[in-house]
């Protein structure tokens, strides 16, 4: 499975600091999952420095036994850093033969 996972702080709640320490702890638990599941994790970035906005997404694997437990403990990552809601979006990745 194929996970998509963007968080934000558009609405200017968290301070810098604060936003730091939300995406530490959003990081460290999509690598322990990952780590425990020999997933991968394909790709992690964040909105640029000087914008107005702080987002941050990351593309990962996972297995379908561990995606809820994942979800609930990021839905209660969020809840700790008083963000209403993550965008999670999950799925089957297919692989496509290119055309000649």
């Amino acid at each position: 499975m194929t996970i998509t996972l963007q968080i934000g702080n558009t609405d200017d709640k968290l301070s810098q600091l604060q936003w730091s320490r939300y995406i530490t702890s959003v990081s460290n638990w999509v690598q322990k999952y990952c780590e425990q599941a020999k997933a991968s994790i394909h790709f992690f970035g964040t909105s640029p420095g000087d914008e107005p906005w702080q987002n941050a997404c990351w593309v990962f694997d996972i297995s379908l036994d561990d995606e809820p437990d994942l979800r609930t403990s990021i839905l209660k990552v969020a809840g700790i850093f008083n963000q209403d809601s993550v965008a999670w979006t999950s799925g089957t990745t297919e692989i496509e033969k290119a055309i000649q």
